[in-house]
């Protein structure tokens, strides 16, 4: 049976640098395997899923650089907040706002609901919901969680027959998965003041994009039509709030700023993708001041860092 969970541990540290087994290998394999049980055959899925994380850490630092874990959880905080805003609009706005009458949707009990989305947006607010309330204590399972509904959903969204299902647009899910994967980075506990930062940054990110998206209408209209809306316009606000944001934080603490720019490429990306299947609704004076923003918070942000290091 040891030789069993051996191997496959040693399967799983194939995800590490070479470099890295040759001299950390056998020690680390060494600790997991003396802190498993004697009757356990294979990893247990916390210890899997560290293993691969960490090696695909690991291996990114070989192509860009040393990624700082700070950074990764800020990316990560950012990105969980983005979602949760995201998933409250969708649900509020498009699954339960104002149809027409030729909108068909799904009913489940008592609540008629658009498309098939709204199981995602239900389960990222519940996860963050319990995230921050202290109810789940492991990120990187919840997380995890969301990466793989929404890569479900976009499975489902080319799988099941048009007409037969309601699916959100491709660029949605996109956006979601985007905003999904950056919130691997997150660690696997939270600690009480990140908890109330990921709570007061999800509620006041919600109620600012719900608020600002003023149009009521629902189902295919909001999909449709309405986020152009988000797209051209509340997109390149938000950018800009983060880019401002950012480089209020790192006055305090350096890292925040680059964090902020790294968490609204999905954003970014989201719109974009919007503006090429939809038509050239973007605003051209917003994008140039969110980038030249953005740009300049960076300058200043990098010749500050480097007057640290050579003083």
């Amino acid at each position: 049976m040891t030789n069993r969970l051996e191997d496959s541990y040693r399967r799983l540290l194939s995800a590490y640098p070479p470099e890295f087994r040759a001299q950390h290998g056998e020690e680390l394999l060494g600790v997991l395997l003396s802190a498993a049980p004697d009757s356990q055959t294979r990893p247990g899925f916390r210890d899997a899923v560290d293993l691969l994380w960490n090696g695909v850490v690991l291996r990114s630092r070989r192509l860009f650089g040393a990624i700082p874990v700070k950074l990764l959880e800020r990316v990560g905080l950012l990105s969980l907040a983005g979602g949760t805003a995201l998933s409250a609009l969708c649900l509020y706005r498009g699954e339960l706002g104002a149809r027409d009458v030729s909108d068909h949707g799904i009913s489940v009990q008592w609540v008629h609901v658009y498309s098939t989305g709204s199981a995602l947006y239900l389960l990222w607010l519940l996860l963050v919901a319990l995230l921050v309330a202290g109810v789940v204590k492991n990120v990187r399972r919840a997380t995890l969680a969301l990466a793989v509904c929404t890569a479900l959903l976009a499975l489902a969204s080319q799988v099941v027959p048009a007409g037969a299902v309601t699916e959100p647009p491709m660029f949605l899910i996109a956006l979601f998965a985007g905003l999904a994967t950056l919130s691997l980075g997150l660690p696997r506990t939270l600690a009480p003041r990140t908890r109330t930062l990921l709570g007061s940054g999800s509620l006041v990110s919600s109620l600012a994009l719900v608020t600002l998206s003023a149009n009521d209408s629902g189902g295919y209209w909001f999909y449709r039509v309405a986020l152009r809306d988000v797209a051209s316009s509340l997109v390149w606000l938000g950018v800009i709030a983060l880019g401002v944001g950012g480089g209020l934080a790192s006055v305090r603490r350096p890292g925040w700023i680059l964090a902020t720019a790294i968490a609204s490429i999905p954003w970014v990306c989201f719109a974009l993708l919007f503006v090429v299947r939809n038509g050239p609704h973007a605003e051209p004076a917003m994008l140039f001041l969110g980038v030249v923003t953005v740009v300049g918070l960076l300058v200043g942000d990098g010749r500050r860092a480097s007057k640290v290091r050579t003083g």
